[in-house]
């Protein structure tokens, strides 16, 4: 390959600028191009993700936010498809931010490489309290030419003097086209629970999209046999599968969002369910706990071969 090529970008590339204008002047982004998937990683939102397409088609849901440099929970969440949540807390908690506050820190990039071996993206967040905590979260994105699969690896280590309390969360959201009336979500599932009395009256439906006609979201929790989640998109001819270790992240909170505006699927693996069933997990001194997530989006005739 490399003799028909004058440059390897020629096949894909991992891109670094810096906004200069709107509300998130000043951040940094990679703009990542593997000739089948194109994606933007955000470096000062803990190496999250925001949009994310396959073969030219938009697959992510981005909030009517944008990217917010400031603000609350409300006014920053941007979506994305990966919104990474914790360490400190999950969901609504007295004392905290929502989702904690892991999403906030920037990253010290430590390699953005694209080349015949693959696409690597590589960096760290300090999360630690003066005579606190001191968390240390190492992640890779990687992927290859011509690829319809993204992987995040993600070492969670503990640098401090004290075994410590972390929950973490993938809040991986799909949006229009690829969430659609008649979009599917297939998993196999031992129970679901839903978060509300509205969710649980509407449970059968937990695993279908519908027309944007509600006025309050869903959420759903789930335990599964295995980690793998689909959604498939018949009209669209596409499915994103989501593959991740069910005994590294025991639940699934499902977010279904049929709000007009906020028209949504949200796939969260996590250390813990919501509310009154959160539960933090406990990592050692000196430890290290490892998560991966496989994000792989396909068309429907490409599966069939």
């Amino acid at each position: 390959m490399r003799e028909k090529l004058g440059h390897f970008t020629q096949l894909c590339r991992a891109t670094q600028y810096v906004a200069e204008n709107g509300k998130d002047r000043g951040r940094r982004y990679i703009e990542v191009c593997n000739g089948m998937l194109s994606f933007t990683v955000c470096p000062d939102s803990c190496l999250d993700l925001s949009y994310f397409g396959h073969r030219g088609t938009n697959l992510s849901f981005l909030s009517q936010n944008g990217i917010a440099a400031e603000g609350e929970f409300s006014q920053t969440f941007c979506g994305g498809m990966l919104y990474t949540c914790g360490l400190d807390s999950l969901g609504v908690r007295e004392g905290f931010s929502v989702h904690g506050g892991i999403h906030r820190i920037p990253a010290v990039l430590t390699e953005v490489r694209a080349d015949e071996r693959g696409i690597r993206i590589a960096g760290y967040m300090e999360d630690g309290l003066l005579f606190g905590r001191r968390l240390r979260l190492e992640r890779t994105i990687e992927t290859k030419y011509g690829s319809g699969t993204l992987t995040v690896t993600d070492r969670l280590v503990n640098e401090g003097k004290e075994k410590e309390r972390f929950a973490l969360m993938y809040h991986m959201n799909l949006g229009y086209p690829m969430i659609d009336a008649g979009t599917e979500l297939i998993c196999d599932t031992l129970s679901c629970k839903g978060r509300t009395a509205y969710a649980e009256a509407h449970i059968g439906e937990s695993g279908l999209i519908g027309e944007p006609t509600e006025r309050e979201e869903q959420v759903f929790f789930r335990r599964l046999s295995k980690g793998e989640v689909t959604v498939r998109n018949s009209k669209l001819g596409k499915s994103v599968l989501f593959r991740y270790d069910t005994e590294a992240l025991p639940c699934l909170n499902e977010w279904k969002s049929m709000v007009s505006g906020t028209y949504a699927l949200g796939i969260e693996p996590s250390t813990s369910f919501l509310d009154e069933l959160f539960s933090y997990s406990v990592i050692g001194r000196d430890e290290c706990k490892e998560y991966r997530i496989q994000i792989t989006a396909a068309d429907d005739r490409e599966e069939e071969k």
